[in-house]
């Protein structure tokens, strides 16, 4: 998923911030945010999720969930 979080960086910069957790170092901030399985994308808007993607998940399920997320 390295690659394509890079890649959706580059296309949504000024858009999203995307941010990389380590689970294994930041526990309590997957916890927080109920990531229990890795990788998990979580879309925050102000604190607030609105949006999410469990699991290795092909460009276009990615790409639909934040486009959702931008209304």
């Amino acid at each position: 998923m390295k690659p394509l979080v890079a890649a959706l960086a580059d296309e949504y910069a000024g858009r999203v911030r995307f941010v990389t957790v380590d689970a294994d170092r930041e526990p309590e901030v997957a916890q927080r945010h109920d990531a229990r399985s890795i990788p998990t994308l979580v879309v925050l808007r102000d604190g607030r999720q609105i949006g999410r993607v469990i699991g290795a998940r092909p460009r276009k399920a990615v790409v639909e969930v934040l486009d959702r997320a931008l209304g």
